[in-house]
């Protein structure tokens, strides 16, 4: 079940230099005979992936919604996911024993691996175009990162000096980013952010004025072009702000309008963000940021809560919502299209 809202201008609040006025068609989804629904990752074309609980079968499962509406809904209990402008899916479940990662196809074929040595946890965060994902595993010492090709072959790898490390996204280009705890002390043995580029070169980076351990930067997301983006905590303001770290290296930190924290999760390829904030009353509420610094803030109308997980080259978000009224779903999906 969908259903659409548009808005012209006055629900976004635009801040920086000003821009024409935009409307927002908001379409609200359940995935079906599903409650708990929630949006995790959108492609170019407008498809979605995610997460519900079927209430037929009393299990948690993934599925894929296109842009038209239709629902494909497949049996993996699935925890997080994302999806390529092929419609192939990757992401982890449980199987019983372990959680494990999976590629789906576009034509519903299913593979479930584990990276080498894993000891009963391997997760897959990231599909690119070719088919390669990323990720991040456990074995009896730390946690390692890992790409694997539309083949099946496993690069491992590990950021220097790192412990711990977390692979987020990858690029069309094979280049990954995430973030890793450093356990040298003379580097402040602080989080930090990394890009591992397609020939397996790191570059090791911290946002400006960034916190020592045990907060620091966390990179999330980078787009075609190779920026990045995340948040850290700021060590003199003290609060959690967002950056964007181009292809070069420059930072950008910005703060989400009358934001206590600022969370940057995902990068087009055009270099417009989104990202997730708490106000100065505790409230959340979703943004996008466009290549210059203007901020688009909004919430899925009556929602007591949004939460956006996803943007695409077009500009549209998937995430999930709450509504007020207790015997509604837990949650729903949604996407936002901006025009």
């Amino acid at each position: 079940m969908s259903r659409l809202v548009t808005f012209l201008g006055l629900p976004l609040l635009l801040l920086g230099p000003v821009t024409a006025a935009l409307a927002q068609t908001f379409t609200v989804f359940d995935a079906p005979n599903g409650i708990s629904t929630h949006g995790l990752s959108i492609n170019a074309g407008g498809d979605v992936t995610g997460n519900f609980f079927d209430t037929h079968t009393h299990t948690v499962r993934g599925y894929v919604r296109d842009a038209g509406g239709n629902f494909t809904v497949f049996d993996a209990p699935v925890f997080e996911s994302s999806i390529n402008a092929r419609g192939n899916v990757t992401g982890s479940t449980f199987d019983g024993n372990n959680i494990t990662a999976f590629v789906r196809d576009r034509n519903g074929n299913f593979t479930t691996f584990l990276a080498p040595n894993a000891l009963g946890e391997t997760t897959s965060r990231s599909i690119n175009a070719a088919g390669e994902v990323t990720g991040d595993f456990v074995t009896g010492d730390f946690g390692h990162g890992y790409v694997r090709d539309r083949n099946g072959n496993f690069t491992v790898f590990d950021a220097p000096n790192a412990s711990n490390i977390f692979s987020f996204s990858i690029n069309d280009s094979g280049d990954v980013t995430g973030y890793f705890f450093e356990f040298d002390a003379s580097q402040g043995s602080k989080q930090r952010g990394f890009v591992r580029d397609q020939n397996g070169n790191f570059t090791v980076f911290d946002a400006p004025n960034s916190s020592a351990s045990p907060s620091g930067t966390a990179s999330l997301s980078i787009n075609n072009r190779g920026d990045v983006t995340g948040y850290f905590l700021d060590a003199s303001q003290r609060k959690q702000r967002g950056f964007v770290r181009d292809q070069n290296g420059n930072f950008t930190v910005f703060d989400a309008p009358n934001a206590l924290a600022t969370t940057s999760i995902s990068i087009n390829a055009g270099g417009t963000v989104l990202g997730t904030f708490a106000d100065a009353s505790g409230a959340q509420h979703c943004f996008v940021r466009d290549p210059n610094g203007n901020f688009s803030v909004f919430d899925v109308p009556n929602a007591i809560i949004t939460r956006c997980n996803s943007i695409n080259d077009g500009g549209a978000v998937t995430g999930l919502l709450w509504y007020a009224d207790p015997s509604s779903n837990p949650s729903h999906g949604f996407v936002r299209s901006a025009h």
